[in-house]
């Protein structure tokens, strides 16, 4: 079994690894929403996995957003989550 080098060592060799370019992830995918953070119940936060599942949605951030653009529509405004 190969021994593990020294992290100072390893800090100190003067290696320096090679940049990776960064890949686009949700994190960057969200850098321009705004959280919205609200507590349901465990019976609710099950029932819309089931619904998140059962509609084929990708995420439960795909559900929520149907569901703010449904209510925005249903109040006469532009769905735009």
């Amino acid at each position: 079994m190969a021994k593990k080098k020294d992290l100072a060592a390893a800090l100190h060799s003067g290696d320096t690894p090679k940049p990776v370019k960064a890949k686009a992830t949700e994190k960057t995918a969200f850098a321009d929403k705004t959280p919205i953070i609200f507590r349901v119940d465990e019976a609710a936060k099950r029932e819309l996995e089931y619904l998140r599942l059962d509609t084929g949605a990708k995420n439960m951030q795909a559900l929520m957003i149907e569901a703010v653009n449904d209510l925005l529509e249903k109040h006469g405004k532009k769905r735009i989550a």
